[in-house]
C-alpha cells in the first residue's frame, strides 16, 4: 500500500466486537509500531496491553471526570454531555487496548520490561 493511499484510506473505528485480539495479532501490531523512528535510537518504548473490560472501564470513567475537571472553565465544552453520560466509553468497549509509553520515567530505564526487537518477547505485568 502506498503512503497517501494509507493516510487518505484512513478511518476511525468506533464499533468493536467482543472478539479477542489474538496475540499473534497484538505481537504484528506492536512489531509495526517499533519500526517508528527514536530520538538517537534510543528506542524509548513500553507497550502495555489492557484486556480487562473491568479495568478499561473504570480507566474510562476516570478519564472523563478527569475531562470534565480540567474544563471546568470552559463557558461550553463541546463534549461535556457525551463525559456526563454514564453509558459513554471512551474505548468505545474494544475488547484491547494498547498503550505505549515512554520506558524511561524519572530517570530509569525500564526497557527490560518492554517489547524488545530481536526476537525477544515482551512482557505483560
Amino acid at each position: 500500500m502506498e503512503l497517501l493511499q494509507a493516510i487518505h484510506g484512513r478511518r476511525s473505528v468506533r464499533e468493536f466486537t467482543d472478539e479477542p485480539v489474538s496475540e499473534a495479532v497484538l505481537h504484528e501490531l506492536i512489531d509495526a509500531a517499533i519500526q517508528a523512528p527514536s530520538a538517537i535510537n534510543q528506542q524509548p518504548w513500553c507497550f502495555l496491553v489492557v484486556r480487562d473490560q473491568a479495568l478499561l472501564a473504570r480507566i474510562s470513567d476516570h478519564a472523563k471526570a478527569h475531562l470534565l475537571r480540567a474544563s471546568l472553565g470552559a463557558p461550553a465544552h463541546p463534549f461535556r454531555d457525551i463525559l456526563n453520560d454514564p453509558q459513554f466509553n471512551i474505548f468505545y468497549r474494544a475488547p484491547v487496548l494498547v498503550v505505549k509509553r515512554n520506558s524511561r520515567v524519572a530517570g530509569r530505564d525500564e526497557r527490560s520490561s518492554a517489547w524488545r526487537r530481536r526476537g525477544r518477547p515482551w512482557v505483560s505485568r
